[in-house]
């Protein structure tokens, strides 16, 4: 469904783009007179395609961070309190797993008790609903940005300020993720060297001079 999603989104970032573009070629007027708009045609269709694209890929995106959550929700308000009860997380995973797959159809190894497939079903019910519910909310939100940009675009409107204004915030973020996923990287390391050095002595391992303490030549 993410997949045919985002196929979707795209398509309509590209009609976007290209209905911003159509509108700023027609306030041009005849023989497409630049002079006449603030900004190039093109950043008027790139402006248009991305206040479609940008609040639909940002509901889909916080949809699927938070749909596993609710997912998880529902298949425990459906399995019994006793059963739950005694499930440790190692369990509670292993059980929504098993549940996840009885859904999709995939099935398990074993028979299935009856409160896991009355789970099954409860969470294809709703998985069903969901993902026509983010279909549309996704595809809503897309038209709504596009209708809103498109209601803006005049010769005043600074759509080469707004877009290079985006796309600086773009850059920004990216330059963001790469920083903290280096800083992660090396607190990762740094932990596992501090873990290392609590049965490793530091000093030999640097100085010493004896690499294999259990090994004997005699």
């Amino acid at each position: 469904m993410n997949l045919l999603l985002i196929g979707v989104l795209l398509a309509l970032v590209a009609i976007a783009y290209q209905i911003g573009l159509s509108k700023s070629r027609n306030l041009a007027g005849k023989g497409n007179n630049s002079a006449a708009l603030h900004s190039r045609p093109g950043y008027y269709g790139a402006l248009v395609a991305l206040w479609c694209g940008i609040p639909a890929f940002l509901i889909l995106i916080i949809w699927n961070l938070v749909e596993p959550s609710v997912l998880q929700h529902i298949i425990f308000n459906n399995i019994p309190a006793s059963v739950s009860a005694n499930l440790d997380a190692a369990g509670r995973d292993v059980l929504s797993s098993r549940v996840q797959a009885i859904a999709s159809g995939f099935g398990v190894t074993d028979q299935p008790a009856a409160y896991e497939i009355a789970a099954a079903q409860q969470l294809a019910k709703f998985q069903t609903i969901g993902s026509f519910a983010k279909l549309a909310v996704v595809i809503c939100a897309g038209l709504a940005g596009l209708v809103w940009a498109k209601r803006h675009v005049s010769q005043q409107f600074r759509a080469r300020n707004q877009v290079e204004k985006a796309i600086n915030v773009g850059l920004i973020l990216c330059s963001g993720v790469a920083i903290l996923t280096t800083i992660g990287i090396v607190l990762s390391m740094l932990r596992e060297a501090l873990h290392f050095f609590q049965f490793v002595s530091p000093v030999d391992f640097f100085f010493g001079t004896e690499w294999n303490p259990g090994f004997s030549t005699s």
